[in-house]
Formats: C-alpha cells, sequence, structure tokens
C-alpha cells in the first residue's frame, strides 16, 4: 500500500470580489511513529514517503547510528504508520534515547518531548 503524496480538500477561493467553493490539491502529512528495537522513540511529520531512508537519515543525523551496517533490518507498517529499526544498541544507550519526541511539520521547531513510553 502506498500513502498518497497529494489529497484534494475543500478551500474558499477569492476572486473579483466573489468567494467560490474548490478542490485544492495538497501535499499530504502524516505523524509517523520511529521505534528502535520495538520502543517508541519519536513521532515524525512527513509526506510518507521513502520511509526506510527518513528512518535511516534522522538516526545518522541524530549520531544514534554512525552508519548504515549498525542497522540489521528496518520494516515499514504503512497501515499503522511505524517504522522498526532493529540496532544492535545497548541497553544503557536505549535508555538514554527513549524519550518520545514530536517533530512537527514546521521545519523541527517546537516539538515536544516526552518519558518514555510504559515508564510512568
Amino acid at each position: 500500500m502506498a500513502l498518497p503524496e497529494v489529497v484534494t480538500v475543500q478551500a474558499d477561493d477569492y476572486a473579483q470580489s466573489i468567494f467560490s467553493s474548490v478542490e485544492a490539491p495538497v501535499v499530504a502529512e502524516y505523524p509517523v511513529i520511529l521505534l528502535i528495537n520495538g520502543s517508541p522513540f519519536i513521532s515524525i511529520a512527513c509526506s510518507g514517503t521513502d520511509l526506510e531512508l527518513l528512518a535511516l537519515g534522522h538516526l545518522m543525523a541524530e549520531g544514534i547510528v554512525r552508519s548504515p551496517e549498525e542497522i540489521g533490518a528496518i520494516k515499514v507498517g504503512e497501515e499503522n504508520l511505524v517504522i522498526d529499526v532493529e540496532t544492535g544498541l545497548d541497553e544503557e544507550l536505549m535508555e538514554r534515547l527513549f524519550r518520545v519526541h514530536t517533530i512537527p511539520s514546521a521545519c523541527g521547531q517546537g516539538g515536544t518531548s516526552y518519558g518514555r513510553a510504559g515508564k510512568g
């Protein structure tokens, strides 16, 4: 199943002092949860395309993994909007990493951080 990159929404058009209802194509945005070894790590608002590359790029950019070889597998679940990345990270590093963050579509500004899921 491929997620649609563009969706159509109802909008109001204003031209020559007249409002009219129109359908407008807009880029779709999806809240995708990135898991590391089955534990929630971050929620990212994204287009829903190239989810494996999104996960690998984010983990490498944040210094969590240093090379693609540190990744065992990347499983994408489009139906539930989850990317599960299997790594060989040790438990101490995992404990420091697991705070669920949200990256909004506003260029990564204004994110929210929560305690580790299931840890109270």
